[in-house]
């Protein structure tokens, strides 16, 4: 598997880029910024992408998929629930004073669900639906490779803020310990933020746990 992270963006949000290494066909998880930067990864690479998935609609999560789509059109994928927060992300940066951030060019052409399956190469991604930052904020789960791509639902040592419009302490609990903490203890939890960490280290030293 190629593995790539770069931490882009005006809130620092972890992108990451998977592929399969045979078949040279990849995905990526939240462009939140330097989507010219991004590309030029994927052409050093040599990949094809075949998806941009969305953690969730935030604006530092989906600021660079314009740029990005410029160079290179791919489906983006996105819960339906965070279209509302997707399609306004200048009202979002106006609220944090962020500027100069440009809205995503397209609606996302795949809107999955839970239970949503994708195969990337030989990579399966399974979409849960984890709730509580944002109203539609999911992750992504490749359980062949015990790889969880967390967004701002879990982090290492923290959980996803749940003081903002829509968000929600009780779900985000409910969603990290009913859809995170059950799988392996030794899945690697790669969040939209900060550093990765494991689901059971999670369970041992996590104080919102």
């Amino acid at each position: 598997m190629i593995f790539k992270n770069f931490v882009v963006g005006p809130v620092n949000c972890n992108c990451y880029i998977i592929a399969d290494e045979n078949k040279k066909e990849g995905f990526i998880v939240d462009i939140g910024g330097r989507g010219d930067f991004i590309f030029s990864k994927i052409e050093k690479l040599g990949i094809s992408i075949k998806y941009i998935f969305c953690t969730h609609g935030h604006f530092d999560h989906v600021a660079g998929i314009s740029a990005f789509k410029k160079l290179l059109d791919v489906p983006v994928c996105l819960n339906k629930k965070d279209l509302p927060l997707y399609e306004n992300v200048k009202e979002q940066t106006d609220m944090f004073g962020f500027e100069d951030v440009e809205q995503p060019p397209t609606p996302p052409e795949i809107l999955y669900s839970e239970g949503d399956e994708f195969m990337v190469g030989d990579i399966k991604c399974k979409i849960l639906e984890t709730p509580g930052h944002t109203k539609g904020g999911v992750s992504i789960y490749l359980p062949d490779n015990k790889i969880l791509f967390s967004g701002d639902t879990l982090f290492e040592s923290s959980v996803g803020r749940t003081d903002l419009p829509g968000s929600s302490h009780l779900d985000i609990i409910n969603s990290i310990r009913n859809k995170i903490l059950v799988l392996p203890d030794d899945t690697s939890v790669f969040p939209g933020h900060g550093r990765p960490t494991k689901i059971g280290d999670e369970k041992i030293y996590n104080p919102y746990l």
